[in-house]
């Protein structure tokens, strides 16, 4: 019974662990990354994360242009 117990005991604190150290994953057009920052529910990515992920990023003065190309295969709606 004493053996049993700690045996339950010690596979709690396991799987409470794995639980505790599980890392969101993200992913922008099907390319992962691990640049993004999650703060108050809201998920801030790195501008570098969507350029590895096919954005189109121009940088004039005081303005950042984020152009997503689309899928393939997906239409734009007119």
């Amino acid at each position: 019974m004493q053996r049993t117990f700690w045996l339950l005991a010690t596979l709690l604190c396991g799987v409470g662990l794995l639980l505790a150290f599980q890392q969101t994953r993200l992913s922008i057009n099907g390319k992962e990354t691990r640049d993004f920052v999650v703060s108050n529910g809201k998920v801030y990515v790195a501008v570098a994360a969507l350029r590895d992920a096919g954005a189109v990023v121009t940088n004039n003065q005081n303005q950042i242009d984020i152009q997503f190309e689309p899928i393939r295969g997906v239409y734009k709606a007119t």
